[in-house]
This record gives structure tokens, sequence and C-alpha cells, in this order.
């Protein structure tokens, strides 16, 4: 991933945990929608929303997540606002003793995702000392192997390769194969 770079570890994993968000007391969702993405995840966010009052916040989609959020917008000059302290909500950021952000899939498959994603790391950065995580949510359960691995994905990975091998990628333009043994899976 191009997007805080996917040799440093903490850039694209769910640095927190799981259990993470049940410590949390202000929750910022950038781009996921958790009810979706991460089902189990979302079951954890609406336990802590209901037994200790967590406080959510949607930057993207605004979606029910079967918990109450404050929807802030789904432009990225939210995020500048929320850096630069300038929106409204950047106050409940600041006075957090535990906040949580998770930027999702949706914000970092996006043509401004390096921008979004300095943007975010930018917000918690802002958190108490401590809890100045970034939390990234895939999509996908085999994404953080991959980046593992050192995987990377897109279609100028693929140009000139001469054996592909597809998995479950139905996204790649054909003409890019050209010349290459391909096997789908």
């Amino acid at each position: 991933t191009a997007t805080g770079g996917a040799d440093l570890r903490s850039n694209y994993l769910l640095n927190s945990g799981l259990a993470g968000v049940e410590e949390a007391d202000l929750l910022l969702l950038v781009g996921t929608n958790p009810r979706f993405e991460a089902p189990i995840f979302n079951a954890r966010i609406r336990k802590a929303w209901m037994q200790n009052d967590l406080e959510v916040a949607v930057v993207g989609s605004n979606t029910n997540l079967t918990y109450d959020t404050e929807y802030l917008g789904d432009s990225a000059s939210i995020l500048g606002e929320l850096a630069s302290g300038k929106h409204t909500f950047s106050t409940a950021w600041k006075k957090a003793k535990k906040p949580m952000l998770v930027v999702g899939a949706e914000a970092l498959d996006r043509e401004d995702a390096d921008a979004v994603f300095g943007l975010c790391q930018q917000i918690a950065a802002q958190g108490p000392k401590g809890n100045r995580t970034l939390n990234v949510l895939h999509k996908t359960a085999g994404q953080v192997a991959a980046l593992d691995l050192g995987y990377t994905s897109g279609p100028a990975e693929v140009a000139g390769a001469k054996f592909t091998y597809l998995l479950g990628a139905d996204e790649v333009d054909p003409a890019s194969l050209e010349g290459s043994f391909v096997v789908y899976q």
C-alpha cells in the first residue's frame, strides 16, 4: 500500500486490536463500515457503546452501524479541519482520555489516499500521550498477511510479468496480461 508505506507494519495494522475499542472513550471511523467489513469488530464497538458510553463519530458513508454515531460528513476536507483543530469535533478528540481512530479501505481506495492517510496520522497524533494510535481496518482477512510478506497489488505490478497468478482478482485489465501465462483462481 502506498499510503503510509507497507514497510512499516504499524501503517497497515489494527494496532489497538479488536479488544482495544472496549477501552476507548471516543472512536472516529474514517472511510469504513465495520458492520460490513468486520462484523466482530462492529459487535465490540456496539458493546462498548452500550456498556461504556463510547461516543462514535463517522467521516465517510453515513450508514446504520447498529449504534448511534455523530456523522461529521463525507469530505476529505473534514479531515483537514480535524487535523488543524478547526472542526467542532476537534475539542472532543483532544479532551478524550482514550481516543481511537480507525481508517478503512474506503478511505484508502481513493485517488487522494496518501493525503487522507496523512491527515488521519495527524489527527491520531493529537491524542493524549500513550494513545496516539492509528488503526487500519482491511476488507479482507488475508490483506495484512499479504502485506507482511511484501505483497503489492495493482496493474503496474502485473504488467510485463511472465507468469501471473490471480487469486480473486477481477479488476485486472486484460491488456496488462499480454504475454503472460495467467492462472485464475
